[in-house]
């Protein structure tokens, strides 16, 4: 079997996203063949990348920055309240099958990724990657804004 170029499985990622509703800008990064940023339309952005080093994986990623009010928030909570909200995140996001970093004190960035590779690289496949760290980001969002105590959103979950 031939394996598929870097530029045909960036347009066929693109095309299934497009068809799925996502709105797409393209970006050019040292090290990387592609990088798509993908937003669902609601403001939940994606990063699908393949890195120049992993010439058959492709990364679906979510990034989580903490906004400086948050910061604050979270920072002025108890020590022991910002560790037990760590761990049950990080617990959390284990039960996700999403690889995750970036949780630790003080909380800034929080990466999320799942890697599909080449031999898995059907459309069903790749939207079900990119269901499960949108979901993880909603998990992290909603977590934060449970801990800072805002309203519950108002919006659910729907698989595209």
């Amino acid at each position: 079997m031939n394996k598929p170029k870097p530029a045909d499985v960036e347009k066929k990622i693109k095309q299934w996203l497009l068809e799925e509703g996502w709105q797409l800008a393209s970006e050019t990064r040292p090290d990387f063949r592609f990088v798509v940023i993908a937003d669902d339309g609601s403001g939940k952005k994606l990063i699908i990348s393949q890195h120049t080093q992993k010439p058959d994986r492709v990364a679906v990623e979510g990034i989580v920055s903490v906004s400086d009010d948050h910061a604050k928030k979270i920072a002025a909570l108890p020590s022991r309240r910002r560790q037990e909200f760590l761990w049950d995140l990080r617990f959390d996001l284990l039960a996700t099958d999403v690889e995750f970093s970036g949780l630790g004190e003080p909380l800034q960035r929080i990466n999320l990724a799942q890697p599909i590779f080449y031999d898995a690289l059907t459309k069903d496949t790749f939207m079900q990657r990119v269901s499960e760290v949108k979901k993880a980001l909603l998990l992290v969002l909603w977590k934060i804004g449970w801990l800072t105590e805002e309203p519950p959103p108002q919006i659910g979950f729907v698989k595209g």
